[in-house]
């Protein structure tokens, strides 16, 4: 005992805080566990808030492939004794069992919430699915997506997520989700749907569009101040890291909350998604470039090859491809963009230790690109309740500092930089 106080006490205020916070999470994650969760097919909300505490709609429900139910054929299959249970929210891509599930199909989901006040005015915060849905609440049609089908030619997808409202006409009502999908390598629904008080959830609805315009327009105007630092420094460099900002920024507008559809609800789906994707690609095209230029010392020339190659490939197949297959690869891509994000962090280092100009600044934006990373982790496990204002203005920071990184490692060089890979 007297070994570890020794240790204990022979330790910074950093590794103190540091397991003080860890526990704090724990317990966090202890009160979470006590949610109410659905339990074969029932969700009982009779001993929860929902006033002070919005709940998300997560565990056991029906599951009915290759059916598109009504709201009456779905209270008679409730009472039949063949249940077929699954996880909810999940991808039916994802379920195991005796049946395996493909992309492409239909079904729906049924959950039967007991404890509802009744009537009274509940909100619904409803995510985007794969790829179109109908929701039902009692009798009612609350919320949609695209249309329903049961083949290709019978559905349309769409990505939009929704805050809606219902009036609970019992206090027991039965919530009916209905899927499509005949496009993307994925199916079901992957997000939670939230019930709680109306004003709750419109107010984050708002806080969450305004944090993500915030994200797209700071991040378009650096863009702007980047490609002015051309025509005032006759760097080429400038006008590398202002596409590179503005394909984030128009990133922003067709993922996340997927505005470009609320904007113009008619914008096809399909180049939608391929927009989405290729901002991706191309962002990291570009930015390995300027890696590569402001410290060609630290940059190999096989790694940046084949940054170029990769990024190439990935953004020919999407323009070229249907949904289906390019949506499939991403998760490789991503597996592949890790080993070259961790390339540039050890030579972001070293170009450090070295005194490189610019590679401090580099450093501290790498430093905050891990924070938001560890912070949306955290987020999206309930260790830290999320506040999408956080994450929107780190962005904007980051992207700032790596605007002032560029200027400042060009105003240190005495000559142009050359754009070739070397």
């Amino acid at each position: 005992m007297s070994g570890f106080s020794s240790f204990w006490a022979s330790q910074n205020k950093v590794f103190r805080i540091s397991i003080i916070l860890l526990l704090l999470a724990s317990i966090t994650y202890g009160q979470g566990n006590r949610k109410p969760f659905a339990i074969e097919g029932k969700l009982n909300l009779t001993s929860w808030d929902i006033d002070q505490n919005p709940i998300e709609l997560n565990g056991d429900w029906f599951f009915y492939w290759n059916q598109i139910l009504t709201p009456q054929d779905g209270l008679l299959s409730f009472n039949q004794e063949n249940k077929n249970i699954k996880s909810f929210p999940g991808l039916w891509t994802d379920y195991e069992g005796d049946t395996s599930y493909p992309s492409f199909g239909f079904a729906s989901y049924l959950l039967i919430i007991e404890g509802l006040e009744k009537d009274k005015e509940y909100a619904l915060k409803v995510p985007d699915m794969y790829c179109s849905y109908q929701l039902w609440v009692g009798s009612k049609l609350v919320a949609s997506n695209g249309k329903i089908g049961r083949d290709a030619e019978s559905y349309e997808p769409e990505w939009r997520p929704v805050t809606v409202n219902f009036v609970a006409e019992r206090e027991t009502e039965s919530i009916l989700l209905n899927i499509s999908n005949f496009d993307h390598s994925k199916g079901g629904i992957k997000n939670s749907i939230v019930l709680g008080p109306v004003e709750h959830l419109a107010s984050q609805k708002t806080n969450e569009v305004a944090a993500n315009l915030i994200r797209i327009i700071g991040i378009a105007l650096i863009s702007i101040i980047s490609l002015a630092g051309f025509f005032l420094y006759s760097k080429k460099l400038f006008t590398y890291f202002s596409i590179f900002s503005i394909l984030w920024s128009v990133r922003g507008i067709f993922s996340n909350m997927y505005l470009i559809y609320s904007w113009i609800p008619d914008f096809n789906w399909t180049l939608g998604t391929k927009i989405e994707y290729l901002t991706i690609y191309t962002s990291v095209l570009v930015g390995y470039h300027i890696f590569h230029n402001l410290f060609p010392n630290h940059s190999n020339k096989i790694i940046s090859w084949a940054s170029i190659f990769i990024n190439s490939t990935f953004i020919i197949i999407t323009l070229v491809s249907p949904a289906v297959m390019f949506t499939e690869l991403l998760n490789i891509y991503f597996g592949l963009m890790g080993l070259l994000l961790a390339y540039i962090l050890i030579n972001v280092i070293q170009a450090y230790i070295y005194d490189e100009k610019g590679a401090g600044y580099l450093a501290v934006a790498i430093t905050l690109i891990i924070i938001l990373f560890f912070y949306d982790m955290l987020s999206y496990y309930k260790f830290l309740p999320y506040n999408p204002y956080i994450t929107s203005i780190g962005y904007v920071i980051l992207y700032g500092l790596l605007g002032y990184t560029l200027r400042y490692n060009q105003l240190h060089k005495s000559k142009d930089t050359t754009f070739k890979f070397s």
